[in-house]
């Protein structure tokens, strides 16, 4: 396979880009990996529509929060300090909602572990002390998927030792992947 020149991946990057502003929102999980600085403000604002599309419950009325999961996605490959103040934000609304987005709790946990510094061990600490009925939930096995889904990271290996719990068909999913 030839190596791609840095045109290719200049083109690469527009093209994405453009994509992305057309409306196709996934395209910011690709988007990260240039971590451009010009970039920022896309993530920050796929961020803050966290609540898009939720009623005053919290449960999902049409298109929801599409935009802020492709984000958090793509954080895993971008940590930036301007996005933590969205990332707790998004964790202290969802564990307020009455119907919690399990999904955006797995991505969530990823973008922040790869942070993998102490604010991130602290965030995923607070996370599981603060939530006194997380037994009640499947943050355990949110925060074991996200652990195990993605490359190890030792740093918190205390907390999912502590509160995570393997999902009762991890065994079977992962079996049938290979």
């Amino acid at each position: 396979m030839p190596v791609k020149s840095l045109s290719d991946t200049l083109e690469m990057y527009d093209r994405i880009r453009e994509l992305y502003l057309e409306g196709h929102d996934n395209m910011l999980v690709k988007l990260a990996q240039y971590k451009k600085e010009s970039d920022k403000d896309l993530y920050i604002a796929a961020l803050k529509q966290y609540k898009k599309g939720l009623d005053r419950k919290g449960a999902c009325r049409g298109e929801c929060e599409e935009q802020t999961n492709f984000a958090l996605a793509g954080l895993k490959n971008w940590q930036d300090a301007d996005f933590i103040p969205l990332l707790e934000e998004i964790r202290d609304y969802e564990l307020k909602r009455r119907y919690i987005d399990y999904g955006r709790l797995v991505v969530l946990f990823k973008a922040v572990m790869a942070y993998d510094d102490d604010w991130a061990y602290h965030f995923m600490e607070e996370t599981f002390e603060t939530k006194q009925a997380y037994k009640k939930t499947m943050y355990p096995e949110n925060l074991y998927k996200a652990y195990y889904e993605e490359p190890e990271r030792v740093r918190f290996l205390p907390i999912v030792s502590k509160y995570a719990e393997k999902p009762h068909d991890w065994d079977w999913h992962h079996s049938n992947e290979k």
